[in-house]
C-alpha cells in the first residue's frame, strides 16, 4: 500500500510542437501505460509513456492558434485598408494629371499645333504612374499620344464616358476653352504594375506581422504555460489515479504560481476528508456486518419460535374447534329437547284450554330459542376467527326463503306494532349459494330492524342487479326506527356494539348479529353496507352474486327438497284465487304433514304442477281469467299431469260436468277438512306398518322424537348407539332411520357405512339428526350413505314431519311397502 501522504513527482513540461494536429494526436492509438513502482509501494506513471495530453500542452497549442488567428485577421484588415487608400490616392493623382494636361493642350488645339501638344504629353514620360496618354479632337482618332515601353495601345477613338473607369484604370477629361467651348478629350491610363507591387508589399508586411505575433504567443506559452497550468494538470492526474485505483492516499504537490497554492491545498484537504469518511464508512460497514449477522441469528431463532408458536396455535385451534363441536352437541341437544317438549306442552295446554299455562310455556320456548341463537352466534364467531367457516352450494328460491323468514318474524313484528313488508321483482331467478347463511343474515337484519322500531315499517326489498358482467341479487332491509349516528355506524360491524348504551339497556341483545352477518356475506363473495340517520331509521344493503342462471324450467323454480322427475307423495298443490282459502289450506295441510304449494290462478297453477309433479291438486272452479274447468281440461291433456288426482272445490258439486273431464273427487265450500283428510290419505301413499328407527344416545331427545312420531301415526323404535341399532335391524326392518352422529360405542358415521353394506338395507332412507357442526370432510363421509341432514338447532315438528314424509315417499316409489 502507498504511504499515507504520497506525492506525485512534478513532470517537466515537454513542448513538442507549437503547431500540432490535435485531432490526429487524440485519434492515434496509445499503448497501455506500464506501471512503475515508487517508494512506499505506490504505482506511478512512467515519464515516457504515451498518455492523454497534459493541460499545459493543450492550452499552449490553443493559445498559439488563437494568437495566430487574431494576427492574421488584423493583418488582413490592415492590407485591405492600405489597398483602399492607395487606390483612392492613385485616382486623385490621375485626375490631377488629366486636368493639367487638358489645360496645356487647349492652346495647341486652338492653334492646331500638334507639336505643342506632343511636348505637353512628353512631360508625362517621367511619371511612372501613367502608362499611356492621348489627346483627341472632336473628330477623328488620337491627335497626339504616347505610351510607356510596356504600356497598352491607345484606343482608336475616345471612350464614350467622361471620368474615371476603375476596372481599366483610365481617366477621361474634356478639353474646353475659357469660354467653355469644347475642343476635344484627354485620355490617361494608370500603370497596372504599380498596383500589383503595392499589394505584394502590403502582404509581405502582413505576413511578417502574423509571424511576429505567433512567435510572441509561442514565447509566452513556453514561458508561462507550465508555470500557470501545471498545478491544474497535476490535480487532474491525481484525480484520474484516485478514480482508477481507488487510492485515497495520494496527494498533489504545488510547484507553480503561488496563486494556485490555495487550490492545491483545498484539493488535498478534500481528499483527506474523503479518506477519513471512507475509513469511517468501512468501520461502520464492518459493524453493520457484525450486527447483521447477530440479527440474522436472532431472526432465525425468532422464526423457529414462530414456527413452534404457529404449530401450537394450530393445535390450540384444532382443540378449540373440537371443543366447540363437542360443546355445541352437548348444549344444543338438551335445548332441542326443551324447545320440543315446550311445543308439545303448548299444544296440549291449548287443547286443555289453559291460557296461563300456555303463556308460561311460550316464555320457556322463547327463552330456549334465544339461548340456542346465542350459542349459534358464539360458535359462528369462533369458526370465523379460526378461518374454518364452511359454505354450502345449493340452488334455492329467493322468494320462498323470504316468505319463510317473514312467517317466523310475524309475531315479533306484531309485538312492536310494526308492519312487515316484502317488495320483490316479479319472476326472480333462483340463487346458487349457501341458503342457510343467507337465511341467518336476512333474519338477523330484519330482527334488528323490528327490535329498534316501534309502531313503524320494516321493509325487505329484493331486486336483481348487475355490476359489469356479474349478475347479483340485492337485498335491502329498511326501517324508520331509532337510527344511528355517524360514530355508531363506524363501529357497527364490531362484535358487541349496540347503537348506544340507553338503547342497549332498553332492547338488550349481545350485538353479534350484524357482525356475523357481515362475515357471512363476505364469505359468500358479497358486501354488506349500511346507511342510517339518528331518529329517521336505517338501511342495510346486501349484495350477493347470483352464481348461476335459472334452468330452462317453468316460471316458478322448484322448491327445496322436491325433484321434478317423480315428485313427492307429500306435495299438494292448491289452486285458488281466494288468499284466505289458500292460507287456510296451507295451514291445515302443513299440520297434517303435507308440503303445500299454492297458485293464485290457473296458468300459474299449471306451470307449478309441471315443476312439482304433486301427489294431489285441489282446484277451485270459480276463478278469473281461466276457470277451474278449463284448468282441469289442460291438466288432463298434458301427459305429464294427466295421472295426478284433482279434487275440485266448488259451491255446488257438479259431477256430471267434472267427472268426464277427469276430476277425481268433489268438495263443496266451506271445505270439510275431515273429508279432505280422508282424500289425502287415499291418494297420497302412507309408510305402511314398518317402523321408524331412532338411533340417539340422548334419552330425553329420543323420547321426544318417539312421542312426536307416534302422535302422527308412526311406529317408532329406539336404539342408544349404532351397534344396538344394527342388532335391532335384524329383528325389525325399518321404513326410515333417524340417525344421530355423536354416539358412544359406534358413532353415526360408522353405522351408516356398515348399514349400506348389509343386504336389503341399501335403499332404506337415513335422515341424519345432529347438533354437530359438519365439516366438508364429514359431509364427504356421509355422502351416498344418508338421505338428508337436519341440524338439531333448526329442528321443528313441521320440519321433521315434512322431511320424514318426503323421504318415505321417495323410498316407497322405488320399493313399495310390504
Amino acid at each position: 500500500m502507498p504511504s499515507a501522504n504520497a506525492v506525485l513527482p512534478v513532470r517537466a513540461p515537454v513542448w513538442r510542437r507549437i503547431v500540432h494536429d490535435e485531432t490526429r494526436h487524440r485519434m492515434a492509438p496509445r499503448p497501455p501505460a506500464a506501471p512503475v513502482p515508487e517508494r512506499g509501494g505506490a504505482i506511478m506513471t512512467s515519464p515516457v509513456e504515451e498518455r492523454e495530453p497534459a493541460l499545459l500542452d493543450v492550452f499552449g497549442r490553443r493559445l498559439v492558434l488563437a494568437c495566430g488567428l487574431a494576427a492574421t485577421l488584423a493583418a488582413a484588415m490592415l492590407v485591405t485598408a492600405v489597398l483602399m487608400l492607395a487606390g483612392a490616392e492613385s485616382r486623385r493623382e490621375l485626375a490631377a494629371l488629366a486636368a493639367l494636361l487638358a489645360e496645356s493642350a487647349a492652346p495647341a488645339l486652338l492653334a492646331d499645333n500638334p507639336a505643342q501638344a506632343q511636348r505637353a504629353l512628353d512631360t508625362l514620360r517621367a511619371n511612372r504612374a501613367v502608362s499611356a496618354a492621348a489627346v483627341y479632337r472632336l473628330t477623328g482618332g488620337p491627335w497626339v499620344q504616347f505610351r510607356q515601353p510596356l504600356g497598352e495601345a491607345v484606343p482608336g477613338s475616345p471612350p464614350a464616358a467622361e471620368g474615371h473607369a476603375p476596372d481599366r484604370g483610365e481617366e477621361m477629361l474634356r478639353i474646353r476653352t475659357s469660354a467653355g467651348t469644347m475642343l476635344g478629350w484627354v485620355w490617361l491610363q494608370a500603370d497596372p504594375e504599380r498596383q500589383q507591387r503595392l499589394v505584394v508589399k502590403c502582404l509581405g508586411f502582413a505576413l511578417l506581422a502574423v509571424l511576429c505575433a505567433v512567435a510572441v504567443a509561442a514565447a509566452f506559452a513556453i514561458r508561462w504555460n507550465g508555470h500557470l497550468l501545471h498545478p491544474l494538470d497535476q490535480i487532474r492526474e491525481v484525480s484520474e489515479r484516485v478514480a482508477s485505483e481507488e487510492n485515497l492516499t495520494v496527494r498533489a504537490s504545488h510547484t507553480g504560481a503561488p496563486e494556485f497554492e490555495p487550490l492545491v491545498a483545498a484539493f488535498n484537504q478534500m481528499l483527506g476528508r474523503i479518506q477519513a469518511r471512507d475509513g469511517q464508512l468501512r468501520h461502520q460497514c464492518d459493524q453493520l456486518g457484525e450486527l447483521l449477522a447477530q440479527r440474522t441469528a436472532e431472526l432465525a431463532q425468532l422464526n423457529a419460535a414462530l414456527k413452534e408458536s404457529r404449530a401450537d396455535t394450530a393445535r390450540a385451534r384444532q382443540a378449540k374447534t373440537a371443543f366447540l363441536s363437542q360443546m355445541s352437541h352437548e348444549l344444543r341437544t338438551p335445548l332441542t329437547a326443551v324447545i320440543g317438549f315446550s311445543e308439545m306442552l303448548m299444544e296440549e295446554a291449548e287443547a286443555a284450554g289453559s291460557v296461563s299455562l300456555r303463556a308460561d310455556l311460550e316464555r320457556i320456548q322463547k327463552a330456549g330459542q334465544s339461548l340456542l341463537g346465542l350459542i349459534n352466534e358464539i360458535i359462528d364467531l369462533a369458526k370465523i376467527e379460526a378461518g374454518e367457516l364452511t359454505l354450502q352450494n345449493e340452488q334455492f328460491d329467493v322468494l320462498g326463503l323470504a316468505n319463510e323468514i317473514f312467517a317466523t318474524l310475524q309475531t315479533a313484528a306484531e309485538l312492536h306494532h310494526n308492519h312487515l313488508l316484502l317488495e320483490a321483482t316479479p319472476n326472480l331467478p333462483p340463487m346458487q349459494g349457501d341458503r342457510a347463511k343467507l337465511h341467518r343474515t336476512l333474519r338477523n337484519l330484519l330482527d334488528n330492524a323490528l327490535k329498534f322500531t316501534e309502531r313503524g315499517e320494516v321493509r325487505l326489498r329484493i331486486t336483481p342487479d348487475s355490476r359489469g358482467a356479474e349478475e347479483q341479487m340485492v337485498f335491502e332491509v329498511c326501517d324508520n326506527g331509532v337510527g344511528m349516528s355517524t360514530q355508531q355506524l363506524e363501529c357497527l360491524f364490531q362484535e358487541g356494539a349496540p347503537p348506544e348504551a340507553g338503547i342497549r339497556r332498553k332492547f338488550g341483545g349481545p350485538g353479534l348479529g350484524v357482525a356475523i352477518s357481515r362475515q357471512f356475506v363476505l364469505a359468500m363473495g358479497g358486501e354488506l353496507t349500511a346507511r342510517s340517520e339518528t331518529g329517521r331509521g336505517s338501511s342495510f344493503t346486501v349484495r350477493l352474486p347470483l352464481c348461476g342462471q335459472a334452468p330452462p324450467a317453468p316460471a316458478r323454480p322448484l322448491p327445496e327438497g322436491v325433484t321434478a322427475a317423480g315428485g313427492s307423495s307429500t306435495v299438494v298443490l292448491v289452486i285458488d284465487d281466494d288468499p284466505n282459502t289458500r292460507a287456510l289450506m296451507v295451514r291445515y295441510l302443513t299440520k297434517e304433514g303435507f308440503t303445500a304449494h299454492t297458485a293464485a290462478n290457473g296458468r300459474e297453477g299449471i306451470e307449478l304442477a309441471r315443476a312439482l309433479q304433486p301427489a294431489l291438486i285441489t282446484l277451485d272452479v270459480m276463478m278469473p281469467e281461466v276457470d277451474g274447468w278449463s284448468v282441469l281440461s289442460m291438466l288432463k291433456a298434458d301427459p305429464l299431469l294427466a295421472a295426478i288426482p284433482v279434487v275440485m272445490l266448488t259451491m255446488v258439486a257438479e259431477p256430471d260436468k267434472g267427472l268426464p273431464l277427469g276430476a277425481s273427487e268433489f268438495l263443496t265450500k266451506p271445505v270439510d277438512f275431515k273429508r279432505l283428510s280422508a282424500l289425502l290419505h287415499r291418494y297420497c301413499p302412507e309408510p305402511g306398518h314398518r317402523p321408524i328407527l331412532i338411533v340417539e344416545d340422548d334419552e330425553i331427545l329420543s323420547h321426544l322424537l318417539r312421542r312426536n312420531l307416534e302422535r302422527e301415526g308412526f311406529t317408532a323404535l329406539v336404539a342408544a348407539d349404532g351397534r344396538a341399532a344394527l342388532d335391532l335391524i335384524q329383528l325389525h326392518l325399518p321404513a326410515l332411520i333417524l340417525l344421530d352422529l355423536m354416539m358412544p360405542e359406534m358413532d353415526g358415521f360408522e353405522f351408516a357405512q356398515k348399514l349400506r353394506g348389509r343386504k336389503g338395507m341399501a335403499d332404506v332412507p337415513v335422515v341424519v339428526l345432529t347438533a354437530k357442526e359438519l365439516t366438508e370432510e364429514d359431509r364427504q363421509r356421509l355422502r351416498g350413505n344418508v338421505t338428508s341432514i337436519l341440524q338439531k338447532q333448526d329442528l321443528t315438528e313441521e320440519t321433521l314431519h315434512n322431511e320424514l314424509r318426503i323421504a318415505l315417499a321417495r323410498h316407497l316409489r322405488q320399493q313399495p311397502s310390504e
